[in-house]
């Protein structure tokens, strides 16, 4: 690859630019300063009138689709990604950036053209954008997408999934709605990963303010309409969003000379007014993440309405699923790898739920910006959270009904399970417990995350207001073991209890073995574990109850004498998600 010619002039990095960074160490440099030296990446993208609030450029930014990508995918793919000329127009550059279809004959490796590849594989799986940098100076020199072509399927599933069309009058339409909200999403797709390729990064906190950036991830927005049915014809936003904007002026914009660091800090400051923060990947991604607002696939203002919303929606989809998920010539045995995504569709905002727990705010900046420290999450905030965890690992929550029970299939000959599929311990056939499992084993993946409980330990030291370990695991153990009965109607209710209490106390034992836990937290979890030994030993209860209760008993206290004497088992397996 032949190197950018001189001229070209670096932007220094900023934390809270939403940007990229490459760098370099400078041994040169004064001894009171840092070696290190890291600029923004980004295009070349000069002005013809330098002297112009807007002016047309000297070379444009382009961006060319894959020619195999074929349509209705292909107009998405073109519509998505060119979102971002309003945010460069914004930013004072005349048609500056622009995307079209790749010209025949190009090879799509040519390092001169930036490009969008629709690209095929066994499973779906992760796009990407990213961009090709001169290490020297942080200059782009191509960008390079690569979109999976499964993910607008996998779309259209949840979709028809949540909307069960095959079985109504109106089929086509409905149908036809499940295409436009995946076709809807690929747009957003497109305009996500183009930003990578300009040389942004995510920002998981940008949906606290809806249609915020299309560098967050994007969950659905599902709304219960009027007439009972749930609806997806908003489901995603059209265009990119405030945060988009500031990216691209903060990364392109041109100011007059001595003037462009106060600029940009005058740019930072008007978005943090406007309620925006910056959250990225290395805060976004660990079950024991703390920072409340750096979440993938959540969204809303509110963690805990938007998840009470989003668990009437479940509700309504769970006792809506038919036969009508599937499209007339599909096996039946699919049914169960379209239960997945509305068993589960509370699995990403039950997270948002849980980083309240523990949680705390802090922002990217230097020490310039004066915006150091940590805050937490008020106590009434925290114990809110905490009793929604718990009810998600109740009965109530995680039972199915009665007729999904009875519908779902086998695969059929010819066919087999994917990893799309539930685990199963059954055979064959379709395994409720394997099921249950899944969901108790998400909730206390969050719930019982080490860095969490180190965290809840401290608060609660320096403010005993705060939650501690000690109201956590009693909430949790009066929640799921201590229950004295199940609300009626819920099949297999006593059942699906047991199951959900065996992976509270599986996961309570991974967690001591993680070697993660200060000593001081480690030693409240076995002093509960003793405490939860002694209730469970002297309240049995009869039948199938008395035979759990005794075998937990009988288990943690093994467990505490001797922890290398007891095996552990694995928590259940959870389907992947996006």
């Amino acid at each position: 690859v032949r190197l950018p010619a001189p001229g070209y002039t670096p932007r220094a990095y900023h934390p809270a630019s939403g940007g990229m960074s490459v760098g370099y160490y400078d041994f040169a440099k004064p001894l009171a300063s840092s070696i290190e030296v890291r600029v923004q990446p980004r295009f070349r993208l000069e002005k013809t009138d330098p002297s112009a609030v807007s002016s047309a450029v000297v070379k444009p930014i382009v961006f060319y689709v894959d020619r195999g990508a074929p349509e209705p995918v292909r107009s998405a793919l073109l519509e998505g990604a060119n979102w971002w000329q309003s945010a460069f127009e914004k930013a004072g550059f005349k048609n500056a950036y622009r995307v079209e279809l790749l010209p025949e004959g190009v090879d799509p490796m040519d390092v001169r053209y930036n490009l969008i590849t629709w690209a095929h594989r066994l499973t779906r799986g992760w796009s990407y954008g990213q961009p090709i940098v001169d290490p020297r100076t942080g200059e782009i020199i191509k960008g390079s997408v690569t979109l999976g072509s499964q993910r607008v399927r996998q779309d259209i599933m949840i979709a028809e999934s949540l909307l069960a069309p095959y079985d109504k009058s109106n089929a086509n339409a409905l149908a036809t709605e499940a295409e436009q909200m995946a076709l809807a999403r690929l747009r957003q797709l497109a305009a996500h990963e183009v930003g990578h390729a300009l040389g942004f990064n995510h920002n998981f906190a940008a949906s606290r303010l809806g249609n915020g950036s299309v560098m967050d991830y994007p969950h659905p927005l599902l709304k219960i309409g009027e007439d009972g049915g749930i609806h997806l014809d908003k489901a995603y936003g059209i265009g990119v969003g405030p945060w988009d904007d500031f990216l691209v002026a903060h990364a392109y914009a041109q100011f007059t000379p001595g003037t462009e660091a106060a600029a940009l800090a005058a740019l930072r400051a008007n978005i943090a007014k406007a309620g925006f923060r910056y959250l990225s990947d290395p805060d976004s991604r660990s079950p024991g993440d703390a920072e409340v607002d750096g979440l993938l696939w959540d969204y809303g203002e509110d963690s805990l309405a938007t998840y009470d919303s989003l668990m009437a929606v479940r509700r309504k989809a769970l006792d809506a699923f038919s036969i009508g998920v599937l499209p007339p010539e599909r096996q039946v045995g699919e049914l169960e790898a379209r239960l997945v995504p509305v068993y589960l569709l509370h699995r990403y905002q039950l997270e948002a739920v849980a980083r309240l727990l523990g949680g705390v705010r802090y922002a990217y900046s230097e020490a310039l910006d004066r915006q150091a420290g940590t805050q937490g999450v008020p106590a009434d905030r925290q114990r809110a959270a905490l009793d929604r965890l718990v009810a998600s690992l109740g009965a109530e929550q995680l039972a199915l009904p009665a007729h999904v029970l009875d519908l779902v299939t086998p695969p059929g000959n010819e066919y087999s399970r994917t990893r799309e599929y539930f685990a199963t311990e059954s055979g064959p056939v379709f395994d409720p417990f394997a099921v249950v499992g899944a969901a108790a084993a998400q909730t206390t993946s969050y719930l019982f995350a080490p860095e969490r409980l180190n965290r809840l330990a401290w608060q609660h030291a320096r403010d005993p207001r705060s939650p501690g370990i000690d109201e956590v695991l009693e909430a949790t153990f009066r929640g799921t073991w201590q229950r004295k009965s199940v609300g009626t109607g819920v099949p297999a209710g006593e059942a699906v209890q047991a199951a959900a209490d065996w992976v509270v106390l599986d996961a309570l034992l991974a967690t001591l073995e993680t070697g993660k836990l200060h000593a001081q937290v480690a030693a409240d979890l076995r002093d509960a574990l003793q405490g939860w030994q002694g209730w469970l030993a002297e309240n049995a209860g009869r039948g199938n109850q008395a035979a759990n209760r005794r075998q937990a008993a009988s288990l943690i206290g093994k467990y505490l004498a001797d922890p290398k004497s007891v095996t552990l088992r694995k928590l259940p397996p959870i389907p992947p998600g996006a």
